[in-house]
């Protein structure tokens, strides 16, 4: 494994990171934050916005990333996705570890100065030698310079799903949201519903059900995600979409999201007036006699959503009910 020094759009919550996560690419580790020894101009330039890291040692800052451990082909990713060596470059560079993963077996001492690859650009226009520095790159920072997704590979269209059961972060089923074998998903806000629903929790394995009866219930507090085809196509799937859920829309409430990624600012300037996200349900008539309904804690979105139908069984849930469902109609 080798280790490389990303800055810029590979960052963790920046546009590119999920190429970093998806193991079709290869395999990346991440092993710690770090700041290069010596200072660089890294600058935003061109129309798409794009950080430069200029091979100018001496000027501008030292500058914050990531250490990843990368096997050969994501090394060979890197290499096509940088355009290298015709657009970047891959040297080595000093760098000083600030922290990183505890226990991991690629830990590395805070303080200590490794060396890495790392892309930056001995090809650009002398202007931009004048353009401000900085020490950090975000993508959408204060410097209003929006990056523009633009690379050798193709755009990848991106649906907005609205979970609010056992696929939230710390949830048993998070992980699978988190899984780049199934596909992509990107954080992008908390949220509640505008209208009230009613999320109970029955049966004896005390699953969580959304009951698609609006004006009931409470304004159901969950997570926005931005995912591709492939895991909306993993989701139908886990969801057993259509037979027990169908995909349907919800307007939700933004009410906070990634710094650097889709804030609630970006929701409200997109050209719809309401975010949508898909989200599981079912119509209302439930004959359990052992439901419980659940106050959650509320925050705000508006996303689009799946539902969920089922006959005998008139409930819905955010996890794959398969062999559960099976047992209940016993």
């Amino acid at each position: 494994m080798d280790q490389v020094f990303v800055y810029g759009t590979l960052k963790t919550g920046q546009p590119n990171n999920f190429r970093m996560r998806d193991r079709d690419n290869g395999r990346a580790e991440f092993v710690a934050h770090a700041r290069t020894v010596k200072r660089y101009p890294l600058v935003i330039a061109t129309e798409e916005n794009i950080p430069f890291l200029l091979n100018v040692a001496g000027t501008g800052q030292r500058i914050q990333g990531e250490i990843y451990s990368v096997d050969q082909k994501m090394l060979d990713f890197l290499d096509e996705f940088e355009e290298c060596p015709k657009l970047y470059q891959r040297t080595t560079v000093q760098l000083v570890v600030q922290d990183g993963v505890v226990g991991g077996k690629n830990t590395l001492e805070s303080g200590s100065i490794v060396e890495a690859f790392m892309y930056s650009t001995t090809t650009y226009e002398p202007e931009w030698l004048q353009k401000p520095t900085y020490e950090s790159y975000e993508a959408n920072g204060d410097h209003g310079l929006r990056y523009v997704i633009v690379s050798v590979f193709p755009a990848v269209h991106m649906d907005q799903v609205f979970v609010y059961g056992t696929l939230k972060k710390g949830q048993p089923n998070y992980f699978r949201m988190m899984d780049p074998a199934k596909g992509q998903a990107e954080f992008v806000a908390h949220a509640r519903t505008v209208e009230r629903y009613p999320l109970v929790i029955a049966t004896k394995y005390n699953i969580p059900f959304l009951l698609n009866v609006a004006g009931t219930g409470h304004r159901i507090q969950g997570e926005i995600y931005s995912v591709d085809q492939k895991m909306l196509d993993f989701l139908d799937q886990f969801e057993k979409c259509p037979k027990l859920y169908q995909r349907t829309t919800v307007q939700l409430e933004v009410q906070d999201g990634v710094v650097g990624g889709k804030t609630r600012r970006s929701l409200e300037v997109s050209s719809r007036p309401l975010c949508t996200a898909r989200l599981h349900m079912n119509p209302s008539g439930s004959k359990n006699q052992h439901m419980r309904v659940m106050m959650l804690t509320v925050i705000t979105g508006c996303a689009m959503c799946v539902v969920k139908t089922e006959a005998q069984n008139n409930y819905c849930s955010n996890i794959s009910l398969g062999t559960f469902i099976r047992k209940i109609r016993k």
